[in-house]
């Protein structure tokens, strides 16, 4: 397809509906956002200033308006004879704004959806201490969540709820397992849960994410923040200066609870930290937030708790947070752990881990 050229990259920006960038990287790429977005959809678009410093090309990655041209080059001392009418460019910043409202339209139904389906798993759920938190040897830590969910209930609540709830686009067959940890997400504004995490008693089944609305979650003001677990003592909202910590998982959380003595929540994965961090920071304004980085090969735990403390700080001049790197273990810990776990290659890699190794190396 042919791309659109305009004499000015102010002209080709408006032409894709991004902003004009405020600096220059020639042969290389700058970050702006898309036009009259707010908080949404920052760095949704790019320019690219060509190296001979005569044109550059603007793109525009949103696919909300995927029928319209995303790319457009710009041509220092283009010919206006090759540019387009001013209506035409109204009419493309006209059929921009329409695509942006139909697709926050969009996002509002589906967060209407996971929130009600949420709500109906939280209405079945029946306190119980469920498996996997025992395998964690973390149920009775204060605050540990106790809904359990039979399958039978999953079946009854996921057959009639809307495919768009789900995190694969369509309703999913369920993982194995009979019962079901029901781990309530929730947001800055209310209690009750906008999202769930499920969690099975099968055997490897490990973390089911099946509802969508953890990574993404957009607020009444229009800041993007994420949904987290809490445990169930901890008051929705206080203006008290406690110490809080924000760890990956649900058991992570309450080992570091156990571990430090703090209340700790779960951003259920370090992808989601940084818009967690937000949500804890507009429910407790005056806490501590220590974000408790899991000691992965990579290092992903470490950067997801940077990103965190830098979204934390764009709030305020003093974010009033730290970040801990769970501890490295030594000899006898880990083979303590290898010895639990019957792996001989086992890492410690998080806070449940290390108190897991800690606990037995000492008995």
């Amino acid at each position: 397809m042919t791309q659109a050229k305009f004499a000015t990259c102010a002209e080709a920006c408006a032409f894709v509906g991004i902003e004009e960038p405020r600096r220059i990287k020639i042969g290389g790429w700058v970050r702006s956002d898309a036009l009259d977005c707010g908080k949404r959809g920052r760095l949704d678009g790019a320019v690219k200033f060509w190296p001979d410093e005569k044109g550059g090309i603007a793109v525009n990655n949103r696919k909300a308006d995927s029928d319209l041209t995303k790319r457009a080059l710009f041509i220092y001392g283009l010919s206006e004879a090759t540019k387009l009418s001013r209506r035409e460019l109204l009419e493309q910043k006209r059929r921009t704004a329409e695509a942006r409202r139909r697709q926050a339209e969009a996002e509002r139904r589906e967060v209407r959806a996971v929130a009600s389906i949420a709500r109906q798993l939280e209405a079945a759920a029946r306190s119980g201490v469920h498996p996997y938190l025992q395998a964690k040897r973390v149920a009775s830590v204060l605050g540990a969540p106790r809904g359990v969910l039979s399958r039978a209930d999953l079946l009854r609540i996921f057959s009639a709820a809307p495919a768009e709830a789900f995190a694969d686009g369509e309703r999913p067959s369920l993982p194995a397992g009979n019962e079901f940890l029901f781990v309530p997400l929730t947001g800055a504004e209310a209690l009750a849960p906008m999202s769930a995490q499920l969690i099975t008693d099968a055997q490897g089944g490990g973390n089911k994410r099946l509802l969508k609305g953890t990574h993404k979650f957009t607020m009444e003001n229009g800041e993007a923040l994420g949904l987290l677990w809490a445990p169930a003592d901890l008051p929705f909202r206080s203006s008290d200066g406690f110490t809080l910590g924000l760890a990956e998982g649900v058991a992570t959380a309450l080992s570091v609870r156990r571990l430090f003595g703090f209340p700790c929540c779960a951003g259920i994965d370090c992808g989601n930290l940084a818009k967690a961090a937000r949500t804890l920071r507009r429910r407790y304004p005056n806490a501590h937030i220590k974000i408790m980085a899991d000691r992965d090969p990579h290092g992903a735990g470490w950067a997801g708790a940077r990103e965190a403390l830098a979204a934390l700080s764009l709030w305020q001049i003093t974010p009033n947070a730290s970040a801990v790197l769970c501890p490295e273990a030594n000899a006898r810990e880990l083979q303590a752990f290898r010895q639990i776990t019957g792996r001989p290659d086992a890492q410690i890699t998080d806070f449940n881990d290390y108190e897991i190794a800690r606990t037995y190396a000492n008995q």
